[in-house]
């Protein structure tokens, strides 16, 4: 779906930041080319995936060693694309551990690009030990378990399981360069755990919109 675009410039301000334009070069249009809740389970475009229910709400999911594609053809003339969504994560992941249980890594690639190169930790930080993350940074960083997120207190998607450790979530936006009429957008993991079991650790995601951004 294309609506209708408008000037703005103060709710771009990381788009300033980031790609040093100031605020009368910024941007001249905003439009939304895409955009899904799941709530109709509309899975057009997308690869992989199944919508499912949590907390009441739908979301495509939960991915464990895997993940989706959406592809996009046809985009109208553009020079950015922003893309915003919740990711939630589920249960047991471990951060920057390595070994047997991690690192647990996800990723958001735009034709190929590496956009979202992380990792999460959900759990509790104690005495003796307190599972890192690098999110809400790129690469290999170490932060406190759900830093950045919007809510760490959303149930586990299997609350029967000792790994149960309540689900985080997190509302991601990026703004990417670019200008093709197609646009390949991949969302995956990589999980590192003994057993092929989604209720040790899990991903789902919701709300997920792309936004086209033109520069005057």
């Amino acid at each position: 779906m294309v609506i209708a675009g408008r000037r703005f410039c103060s709710s771009l301000l990381s788009l300033v930041i980031s790609f040093g334009l100031s605020c009368e070069q910024a941007v001249v249009l905003d439009s939304v080319l895409y955009f899904n809740d799941f709530e109709t389970t509309d899975l057009d475009n997308i690869t992989g995936g199944e919508v499912t229910k949590f907390n009441g709400s739908k979301v495509i999911g939960n991915f464990f060693r895997s993940g989706f594609t959406l592809e996009l053809d046809g985009i109208p003339d553009h020079d950015y694309l922003q893309i915003t969504f919740d990711l939630l994560i589920h249960d047991s992941w471990d951060g920057n551990i390595t070994g047997e249980y991690g690192p647990d890594l996800w990723f958001m690639h735009i034709d190929g690009q590496k956009v979202v190169y992380t990792s999460f930790a959900n759990g509790l930080c104690n005495s003796a030990y307190c599972p890192q993350q690098t999110y809400p940074e790129n690469g290999w960083r170490f932060n406190n378990p759900g830093t950045g997120a919007t809510r760490k207190d959303l149930p586990a998607w299997c609350t029967h399981t000792q790994f149960s450790n309540n689900s985080t979530l997190y509302k991601i936006a990026r703004t990417v360069g670019h200008t093709s009429s197609k646009a390949d957008l991949r969302f995956f993991d990589e999980l590192t755990h003994p057993t092929n079991d989604k209720c040790d650790e899990s991903w789902s995601l919701d709300n997920l919109k792309i936004t086209l951004l033109r520069t005057n």
